[in-house]
């Protein structure tokens, strides 16, 4: 057995004495011997377990950003509705988040700009179809004014020419007056009395309630005027348009109301029904434009009546409970009273 000794040596001149110490280094070095392999085990120890977190962690964010990578490719294909897992630590959940943030503002843009691109599009059907329809009223006019002139005063069908004149009359400035305000945005700023101007719509909704076996209670309004700016013929449209849809939406035996009172500096307009309500689902989508729920229905009425609305700075919502009925409420801006 080998042992290493540490040994040093003295020479003494007077007297002649060499001095010589020695002693074994086992005791001395042995502890740090252990302490040294003690510690390289520690150490490799320790790098083992970095390693190991090091690559759980690298794997865990990979899969993270391997999620967003995904996600980006099924969003730059279109699935908009795509979204990202937001477990992770605190800058992956951030990223997640301002991603499906960013996926779902994306989408209401989306849908929002294919909204005016379809109101875009019915304008433009709307204006060529108008000018076919107004050519064909004036030469229905033409015909009824003639045949009024051939017509004696006291002939039984004189009534009946000028009411038909009158309808014909009223149509032509419908469609002029809707089409104005579609365009421009923006109401003419006549000052006018809404009162008159529901009630105008009520009456010309009346054959149709009857048609369909309903009731439409008399206009409640305030007793103060409630005057506005704007398109007479075009908010007469939009409110036709609100009560022709209730009177449709009720079965025999339903009623309908409209209302019109002042709240603060707006003027609103409530029509409500008993009919068979709108379902949640699409309830979401009947300001779209061309989305009915009737076999029949073209979509636009309610669209239309919206921009209307907004077109005379105003703003139209509907609440519907399914099997009760629904609530329309348009709000228009008040107007000074005339001095």
């Amino acid at each position: 057995m080998n042992i290493d000794w540490l040994a040093v040596h003295r020479a003494l001149a007077d007297p002649e004495i060499d001095l010589i110490l020695a002693a074994p280094l086992g005791a001395y070095v042995q502890p740090f011997e252990r302490v040294a392999r003690t510690g390289a085990v520690t150490l490799a120890l320790v790098s083992l377990l970095a390693l190991a977190l090091s690559a759980f962690l690298t794997k865990r964010l990979t899969s993270s950003l391997e999620q967003l990578a995904v996600a980006a490719d099924a969003v730059a294909s279109g699935d908009l509705d795509h979204r990202v897992d937001g477990r992770g630590a605190d800058e992956v959940r951030r990223v997640a988040a301002a991603f499906n943030s960013m996926t779902e503002s994306l989408r209401r843009t989306l849908a929002e700009l294919s909204k005016r691109q379809a109101l875009a599009a019915a304008g433009e059907f709307a204006a060529s179809l108008s000018h076919e329809v107004r050519n064909g009223l004036t030469a229905v006019r033409v015909d009824l004014q003639r045949a009024e002139e051939k017509t004696g005063d006291g002939a039984p069908s004189r009534p009946l020419i000028a009411r038909a004149l009158e309808n014909v009359k009223r149509l032509d400035g419908t469609v002029s007056g809707s089409l104005r305000v579609a365009r421009s945005d923006r109401n003419p700023r006549r000052r006018l009395d809404l009162g008159p101007v529901v009630a105008v719509a009520a009456r010309s909704a009346e054959s149709t309630f009857t048609e369909h076996g309903t009731t439409l209670s008399s206009l409640t309004s305030s007793s103060t005027t409630a005057w506005v700016l704007g398109d007479a013929i075009a908010l007469e449209q939009l409110f036709l348009n609100l009560l022709l849809n209730s009177a449709q939406a009720m079965g025999p035996g339903g009623r309908a109301s409209v209302t019109v009172e002042i709240d603060g500096s707006d003027v609103r307009i409530v029509v409500t029904d008993t009919g068979g309500g709108i379902l949640p689902a699409d309830l979401e989508h009947v300001l779209d434009p061309f989305f009915s729920t009737k076999a029949d229905g073209t979509g636009l009425g309610l669209p239309i009546a919206r921009q209307i609305a907004a077109a005379h700075g105003g703003s139209l919502t509907i609440e519907s409970v399914p099997g009760e009925g629904t609530r329309v409420e348009v709000r228009l801006p008040l107007a000074a009273a005339p001095s």
